[in-house]
């Protein structure tokens, strides 16, 4: 075997220095396409994001909407019940009124039965 030199010696750590830099290319290739990749699912996400932001925005709406509706309803209900009341108290009123009324008619026949 002949004789290791200085030149063989530099020869070789530069040969392992290119594999080495070969090597890191590959893997700074490698982080880039995962980088990319991973810019793409955050955009993907930053879409979803926003879809379910405008989904809960409409949601919202929805509820804020039922919420008024359901207040209207309310006060539909309470103005129904007072005009029930407002009925009912006119219906004792004409009862009371109709009472009267047949107790004059039952007087008034008593007395053209009785005292003419």
């Amino acid at each position: 075997m002949g004789k290791i030199t200085k030149s063989t010696i530099m020869n070789q750590k530069i040969k392992e220095l290119q594999q080495t830099f070969a090597d890191d290319a590959i893997k700074i290739a490698d982080l880039q396409q995962t980088m990319d990749d991973q810019k793409v699912m955050i955009r993907e996400l930053e879409n979803t994001n926003h879809a379910r932001l405008n989904r809960i925005q409409e949601l919202e709406r929805a509820v804020s909407d039922l919420e008024y509706e359901n207040q209207d309803f309310k006060n539909a209900q309470t103005r129904f019940q007072d005009d029930i009341q407002t009925k009912d108290q006119e219906i004792y009123n004409l009862q009371s009124t109709n009472r009267e009324l047949q107790h004059q008619v039952d007087t008034a026949n008593y007395n053209s039965l009785y005292h003419e």
